[in-house]
């Protein structure tokens, strides 16, 4: 019966995948769609360069990574929810958290956003600039 093909692909359960086990875990746990996907990039990123049941490939690989504290800060976080999951033992680096500074608009941006504005929004940007004494 040549009509009638069967798929003999191998189909990929969730007990194959640690990974999207871990996924299904977060997602009832209640997380989100887009930190749900950014999880799995940052695990099947690492899964491609490093053993994910090997904690000390995991962590040279991230050291060696170009990116800033933060960002490696991002990967560990992700990868320490993972081995908790999987009940692997790993204690990860410590990669300290950088706040960005905030960025105080000048006084003639201040006065180009004022004249782009509305008459109502005019009028409240102007009383607040007043008030701050810019």
């Amino acid at each position: 019966m040549m009509g009638n093909s069967v798929n003999n692909a191998p189909q990929q359960t969730f007990k194959d995948s640690p990974v999207l086990c871990f996924l299904l875990h977060l997602e009832r746990k209640g997380m989100k769609y887009p930190q749900l996907r950014n999880n799995k990039w940052i695990l099947e990123t690492i899964a491609k360069n490093a053993d994910l049941n090997n904690p000390d490939t995991v962590d040279e690989y991230i050291a060696r990574r170009n990116g800033a504290e933060t960002y490696k800060h991002r990967l560990t976080g992700c990868y320490a929810s993972y081995c908790y999951f999987m009940q692997i033992p790993y204690k990860p680096p410590h990669y300290p958290r950088q706040n960005k500074p905030i960025k105080i608009p000048t006084l003639e941006k201040v006065k180009m956003i004022i004249a782009e504005s509305g008459k109502t929004m005019t009028t409240k940007y102007t009383q607040t600039r007043n008030r701050k004494n810019y």
